[in-house]
């Protein structure tokens, strides 16, 4: 800790958070600043997202963390002037409790994997490996990509959360391992719109908007997804795929 005239300084060399190691410093002038770095390697997503969330159970498998922040400002440097990047990468684990997921295969008629609409169903939906870099700014953290990869289930997202009013706005990919012949055996009415060739797999583009406690979901035409979140998909997949526009219980 230094104590000077124009201001106070504090160096960190090591914090823990939930498991997350950390260091930095934090000063305050006439303005506060920060400076900080988390990394984690290994650590035990289970664990981790009890402490952070208080909600146990959610998920379990392994991830490494890297994340940088500085912010300044008056009052609250976080909205103020905040930057700073996140690499997040999960894998070989399963999800158990995830809301907004349940809710989206809810309305593509996948109930092998539901349990209702706030549980996975079963020991949970496994996934290979989630990833997500995103970055921060002024208390946005803008997702450039977020991509699940599971054996069941392909998941790719992008858009921003308001982390100062706890809001999300993200477009989402939701591709169920089920090619063209299956989903026409699940949702007839869809053999109107189809066009994709038999072994093509099949995309639902979503918009998750509101409180990320429970935010609205609407379905988007193939035309608003763009060009880069489709790359990304077809990369995951590394297969043929065709985006169709769900039809959405009233």
């Amino acid at each position: 800790l230094l104590l000077g005239q124009r201001g106070s300084e504090l160096k960190v060399s090591k914090i823990d958070i939930c498991g997350i190691g950390g260091r930095g410093n934090l000063k305050w002038q006439r303005t506060k600043a920060l400076s900080l770095k988390f990394e984690r390697e290994e650590g035990d997503l289970s664990s981790s997202l009890c402490c952070f969330l208080g909600k146990c159970d959610l998920a379990e498998g392994k991830f490494d963390l890297v994340a940088k922040v500085k912010a300044s400002g008056r009052r609250n440097p976080l909205k103020e002037n905040s930057t700073g990047e996140i690499r997040f990468l999960a894998w070989g684990g399963r999800i158990h409790r995830w809301e907004t997921l349940s809710r989206l295969l809810s309305l593509i008629n996948f109930p092998e994997l539901l349990r209702d609409r706030t549980g996975i169903k079963g020991e949970g939906l496994p996934f290979e490996s989630i990833a997500v870099k995103a970055k921060l700014s002024n208390g946005r953290l803008l997702l450039q990509e977020a991509v699940l990869d599971g054996p069941s289930l392909k998941a790719i997202g992008e858009g921003e959360i308001d982390l100062i009013k706890e809001e999300v706005d993200m477009t989402v990919l939701l591709a169920p391992m089920r090619t063209v012949d299956t989903v026409l055996s699940r949702i007839p009415l869809l053999g109107k719109v189809l066009t994709g060739k038999s072994g093509t797999f099949v995309s639902f583009p979503f918009r998750v908007k509101g409180p990320l406690s429970h935010p609205k979901i609407t379905s988007l035409a193939p035309s608003a997804v763009g060009s880069g979140l489709l790359g990304v998909m077809k990369r995951t997949l590394q297969l043929p795929v065709q985006i169709i526009k769900p039809v959405l219980p009233q």
